[in-house]
């Protein structure tokens, strides 16, 4: 007696790979939410399997076995339980490689389930091949033709030998390929169908190893369907499949692997359905190439009929798809009157030759909903077709909420044409809204590396506006022709914000680049209303050197202030560091850590003690009649060139009489008067603001030595103050250090 649910870490797959297992322990998800009712029905842990039938023997004492349990199904009402303890390989001594005639088989000589009849089949890891190959497809040339109830188990099928495969080999697609093919599961192989019109009632006219029609059910625990064909001598339009084609039937499956299964001249080639349903719990789609069109892994597709839409559904939450290949749509394909909602899913390693390796929504009454999901690492040719979206292209509905799409490639060497968004592209007739989502280190490029035939290398769109921008979304990170380019905005183009860009996850963190002859000031749409802190918390400039700012309630970027003398600082693990000796750009880098390390501010350091505040103005290089400039009292010093009241303006030009000092705040404004930044002003060695160094600094310095407690109620810009040594703590040296100083023994310069 067999058990048919998955098993972890059994049989002796462990000997294959002992050198690598450290067996990780496969959580399913328990989100079903989408999963039919039945198939939660159809799930019984370590359930013991009785067979009724054992089909054991050569082919014609199998196919009589096989009879047996379809008729006996059928008469009795009843579920059979089926063990297969043979290899089943269909005899070649005529054309059609017939497993069978009469009832448990179709005309064409396929396994059979009619309508009415319930087949549990456990392949007990053994093989089923119709022996066919792509040379020789023929109509019919399924295997299993289901009409009524068909499950599939293996007993020998372990999951978590599949996911090591996957986890240790999916960067070299050979070991992966070659590793897959040593499981010693249950096999289904050798189906090789000719189609030739999409949703066809006959069972000659559509393809798949595995046919389900409007009557069928198809429910899969384990085993492989692999090395399958289907062709199409009609037209590229029409729908199909070589692993699992589901025409208005249903497809429910917990785990298992779809695997190497080709098709030509048709959309789809692991599993699709035409107005059926595609429920998938877990497992792996994987290897599988369509020659010619849209869809490698998975293809949803319905239909309008007497104006009423039946959809194709696909409802995933779990599993794999992944190393599948096809000009368009790779990973998954979801298109015409289609809903596909999707989570916990990794869709990666997929290739297309001509855009979406990963995931494709097309038509206006296409819709797609992933949450909690990775798209990432899949690769894009870019030699024909739309040159548009090399990881996503969105033309319908697409909600996106905790996806990751990251370390995706799109590259073309078709030097006559421009391609677009390395991890998406949403053309016209997208809507798209998104929240939780990242989309990172994606590449766009093109061979002619001039910078005019690939841009977004994150996101592009068609209209911007039907993108609609919610709570933590990070685009960074990613490159067209070598230079930073996140969010793209052409011409015309804002960003339609439809949230709060914060929430309890993390904030917006969202990187722009214009197009050359982008006009606009503005370049956000709903900001104001629903946000209240600074953009700059939020938006960066690709380019650089320009910070966000609010202006008449949306965002537009200002000019920031620039120093070839003084350095932004942070505070990180009790030491002073500097944006310039870690690589950091200020209006760039700050959302990474300089913020959080610094309790919200902006920090400007390397300034020497007795800087007159003409010097230190000049040395910012923006424009004085636009900054305001206040002492560590919060007494205005500087009002854009105008003069204050009890501030006689020849002290700006005296080193010691109106020194810049710790604790200063430094504001720049718009020309309109918006307030663009604000930045506080540390002097190294000046603890007590004054601008200069003093006996009063040494004596302080030995105080806080001496209290800790008192250091540690320091603001930011007095804590960098005083550390001098910057040895990681405040210790009695940073004292003696300025003593040596006031001293000239040495000179402050030495520490920043």
């Amino acid at each position: 007696m067999a058990k048919y649910i998955k098993r972890a870490g059994i049989v002796f797959f462990a000997t294959i790979l002992l050198s690598l297992l450290i067996v990780s322990v496969l959580v399913v998800s328990n989100v079903k939410d989408n999963l039919t009712e039945q198939n939660s029905k159809d799930i019984v842990a370590d359930e013991e399997f009785v067979p009724d039938i054992t089909l054991v023997g050569k082919n014609t004492a199998i196919a009589t076995l096989w009879k047996q349990a379809v008729t006996r199904s059928i008469s009795e009402n009843k579920e059979i339980n089926v063990l297969l303890n043979s290899n089943w390989l269909a005899p070649i001594t005529e054309e059609t490689h017939s497993f069978g005639s009469g009832d448990g088989f179709t005309e064409f000589g396929a396994l059979h389930i009619p309508s009415g009849a319930k087949i549990k089949l456990d392949l007990n890891g053994k093989t089923i091949d119709r022996l066919l190959t792509k040379e020789n497809p023929i109509e019919g040339g399924h295997i299993f033709f289901v009409e009524g109830n068909l499950t599939i188990v293996d007993s020998a099928y372990d999951s978590s030998a599949a996911r090591t495969i996957y986890n240790f080999n999916k960067e070299n697609y050979k070991a992966f390929s070659d590793n897959i093919l040593k499981l010693p599961i249950g096999k289904i192989q050798g189906a090789s169908a000719n189609g030739e019109v999409v949703g066809a009632t006959t069972n000659g006219k559509i393809t798949g190893a595995i046919a389900v029609m409007p009557t069928g059910t198809f429910n899969m625990y384990g085993g492989m369907i692999l090395n399958n064909f289907s062709k199409s001598d009609a037209s590229n339009t029409i729908l199909g499949a070589a692993g699992i084609y589901i025409y208005s039937g249903t497809f429910n499956m917990y785990d298992g692997i779809i695997f190497n299964n080709q098709s030509s001249n048709m959309r789809g080639a692991g599993i699709s359905t035409f107005c059926g349903t595609i429920n998938i719990d877990d497992g792996f789609i994987v290897c599988n190439q369509n020659n010619s069109t849209w869809g490698g892994g998975i293809a949803v597709q319905g239909k309008m009929e007497d104006e009423e839409i039946v959809n194709g559904n696909l409802n995933m939450v779990g599993g794999v798809v992944s190393h599948n290949i096809a000009a368009h749509g790779t990973g998954i394909c979801s298109i015409d009157y289609s809903i596909s909602k999707l989570e916990n899913v990794e869709v990666a390693y997929n290739y297309a030759e001509a855009n979406s390796a990963g995931l494709l929504v097309f038509s206006v009454s296409a819709e797609v909903y992933v949450k909690n999901s990775k798209i990432i690492k899949n690769y894009t040719g870019g030699v024909r077709g739309d040159y548009n979206g090399g990881a996503i292209y969105c033309n319908a509905k697409l909600d996106l909420d905790g996806v990751e799409i990251t370390d995706n490639t799109y590259m073309t060497t078709d030097t006559s044409k421009i391609i677009r968004g390395g991890g998406v592209y949403v053309r016209a007739n997208g809507d798209v809204t998104m929240q939780n989502v990242v989309i990172a280190r994606n590449v766009i490029k093109a061979e002619i590396n001039d910078g005019a035939h690939a841009y977004g290398g994150g996101l592009g769109a068609e209209n911007a506006e039907t993108i609609k921008f919610g709570s933590n979304v990070k685009i960074y990170d990613n490159i067209a022709h070598g230079v930073p380019s996140d969010l793209r905005l052409e011409k015309g183009q804002t960003v339609n914000i439809v949230d709060n860009l914060s929430n309890s996850k993390g904030n917006s963190h969202i990187g722009i680049k214009f197009a050359e002859d982008y006009d606009m000031d503005l370049f956000t749409s709903g900001y104001g209303a629903l946000n209240n802190v600074n953009p700059s918390e939020y938006f960066f400039a690709n380019d650089g050197k320009k910070i966000a700012t609010l202006n008449s309630d949306e965002v537009s970027f200002e000019k920031t202030i620039e120093s070839e003398i003084y350095d932004f600082i942070y505070l990180e693990n009790n030491k002073r560091q500097t944006y310039k000796s870690n690589n950091l750009e200020h209006a760039i880098n700050d959302y990474d850590k300089v913020k959080v390390a610094n309790s919200g501010k902006f920090i400007i350091g390397s300034i020497l003690p007795n800087t007159s505040v003409n010097s230190f103005i000049q040395n910012i290089n923006f424009d004085r009649t636009k900054v305001k400039l206040y002492d560590s009292n919060n007494k205005l010093i500087y009002d854009k060139g105008n003069s204050v009241t009890g501030i006689d303006s020849s002290l700006y030009d005296k080193r010691f009489e109106l020194a810049v000092g710790t604790g200063w705040r430094l504001e720049t404004y718009t020309a309109s008067g918006a307030k663009i930044e604000e930045f506080s002003l540390s002097v190294l060695g000046d603890s007590n603001g004054d601008g200069r160094i003093s006996a009063s600094d040494i004596v302080y310095l030995r105080e806080l030595a001496q209290n800790k407690a008192l250091f540690n109620s320091l603001s930011v810009e007095r804590k960098l103050a005083c550390l001098i040594d910057n040895r990681g703590k405040f210790t009695q040296a940073d004292a003696e250090i300025i003593k040596a100083v006031i001293e000239k023994e040495s000179n402050i310069e030495l520490y920043f």
